[in-house]
């Protein structure tokens, strides 16, 4: 069972990613199969701590050298900005979700942005000349009455 320290220490790790409570205890779920941050073993604090940039109590080095590069987010960003979804971070966040089952973008490791990446690629590369991908709109007509 976690104890208070290593709980005060997931939830600074946390706040330093920006990740709110809600996103601390999805990663608790991912990692352990239920949202609760006491019933965590040792063995998936120090996971849910790799997880989240921090260092490992065994190794004590860090562990996001995984991560998504910072030219991978770049890249990914004009991809965005092509497709014509730059004016509306749902729509990448959606088919982030849908297509790697990631909640945030910022949690992508290498393989996965590679993937998305192409996948972003393919989609820019089947539409024809000035036509914005199909389903481009789908938040905006969702959202349009929502401001």
């Amino acid at each position: 069972m976690a104890n208070a320290g290593q709980i005060r220490m997931l939830f600074g790790l946390a706040i330093r990613q920006r990740l709110d409570e809600d996103d601390l205890r999805k990663i608790a779920e991912d990692v352990s199969g239920r949202p609760s941050l006491s019933a965590l073993t040792n063995a998936q604090v120090d996971r849910i701590i790799a997880r989240l940039g921090g260092k490992s109590g065994d190794k004590g080095q860090k562990r996001d050298n995984n991560k998504m590069t910072p030219q991978q987010d770049w890249k990914i960003g004009q991809l965005e900005k092509e497709l014509g979804w730059a004016g509306n971070a749902k729509r990448l966040q959606a088919f982030i979700q849908k297509r790697l089952r990631v909640d945030r973008r910022e949690w992508l490791t290498k393989a996965q942005a590679h993937n998305l990446i192409e996948a972003l690629k393919d989609m820019i590369a089947r539409q024809p000349k000035g036509e914005t991908p199909k389903g481009a709109d789908l938040f905006d007509n969702q959202t349009a009455g929502h401001g």
